[in-house]
């Protein structure tokens, strides 16, 4: 599928940086052990809502890694558009079901043996004064067509997330390219006949640019090649809140020079 020029990709991406439940409304990410836990607007709530929400909305029990909702104040909460019920936590993968109070919502997410709840507001005052990402000018010399050499064996390849974890994703090889005259490669966990996703540093990073690195996606690839194009390169979620739990680049993603395009530093 032929990708959409990059002014629609940029409006696109500005578009979901906006919307509800963005992660310019996350409010926070509150780890919990074992045990009940209230969430609501009252100072002595474990999970803080903000003002509008009921001072005691519900409790959140963990036991292990599973987690039970109560409901306090009936009719306050709602999922899928209905009144939500105290109810055994459904998880797809690491991700429970979202739960909203009018413009505030919350979700249960696991991490490992972590248990985290994430809250938003969609009238953050954040999402309010977002004035659009700040980009390089498109540079055409930021393109790169890159080929697919496989590894006789998948690696094991380690890295961090944004918590100072530390994390391993699986690379059949390595998609190499040319940039500035430069040889240059990067590495990506996603299926190698699939669209391909890319964490990376390089020079301008800390400087110009998110410090932890930024996400680059490609098309499908065609004989074993894809289109590297960095002028669609973009801030990781962590850039915006320190409430997400990104992948940072492994080693080998770390670029030795200056890729003065895609999505520059957000400054709020």
């Amino acid at each position: 599928m032929e990708q959409p020029s990059l002014t629609d990709w940029r409006e696109a991406y500005d578009e979901r940086l906006r919307a509800d439940w963005g992660w310019l409304t996350v409010t926070g990410l509150h780890w919990i052990d074992e045990g009940s836990h209230s969430l609501g607007s009252a100072a002595d709530a474990d999970l803080r809502l903000n003002k509008g929400a009921p001072a005691h909305a519900a409790n959140l029990i963990r036991e292990g890694n599973a987690v039970r909702l109560e409901i306090i104040e009936p009719g306050a909460i709602t999922k899928n558009g209905q009144p939500a019920v105290s109810e055994q936590l459904v998880f797809d993968g690491t991700q429970g079901e979202r739960y909203e109070l009018g413009e505030q919502s919350f979700l249960v997410v696991r991490r490992g043996d972590r248990v985290g709840v994430r809250t938003w507001d969609n009238a953050s005052q954040q999402r309010r004064q977002f004035n659009g990402p700040d980009w390089y000018p498109e540079d055409p010399a930021m393109r790169a067509e890159a080929t697919f050499s496989p590894w006789p064996e998948p690696r094991v390849i380690p890295y961090l997330n944004a918590l100072g974890e530390e994390k391993e994703g699986t690379a059949h090889g390595e998609w190499r390219f040319s940039l500035n005259g430069q040889q240059l490669s990067l590495l990506s966990f996603s299926d190698p006949e699939q669209e391909q996703f890319f964490v990376f540093r390089d020079a301008t990073s800390g400087d110009t640019t998110y410090g932890a690195g930024r996400f680059l996606r490609t098309g499908k690839p065609v004989n074993g090649r894809v289109l590297i194009d960095f002028n669609r390169a973009y801030n990781p979620p962590c850039a915006f809140t320190p409430h997400a739990t990104c992948p940072l680049a492994p080693r080998e993603n770390q670029l030795p020079l200056a890729i003065t395009a895609g999505e520059r530093n957000y400054r709020p």
